[in-house]
């Protein structure tokens, strides 16, 4: 009897161990895959950066005819709806 519960111990100890390197190895993914996002969004806004300046990202005027771009009523607008959203 007492061989039974031990055999039965160390299957769920084995099983919860499983379980917990499963869910190490998907959040290691995870944050391996939010970095790749990142550095992806990264590489692909150094052109704008570049041609518009870092002011960009806080200028509030968006006017094309004078070439004057500004970002912040975009992002602004972005993080209310999401906030909103959530």
């Amino acid at each position: 009897m007492k061989a039974v519960q031990a055999a039965s111990i160390q299957k769920k100890i084995r099983s919860e161990k499983t379980f917990r390197f499963s869910l190490v190895l998907v959040a290691s993914l995870l944050v391996i895959i939010a970095f790749g996002v990142l550095l992806t969004l990264a590489t692909g806004s150094v052109p704008a950066i570049r041609a518009l300046g870092i002011s960009y990202l806080w200028g509030t005027t968006w006017d094309p005819v004078s070439d004057i771009y500004g970002a912040l009523p975009f992002l602004t607008g972005t993080i209310i709806t999401s906030v909103l959203a959530l």
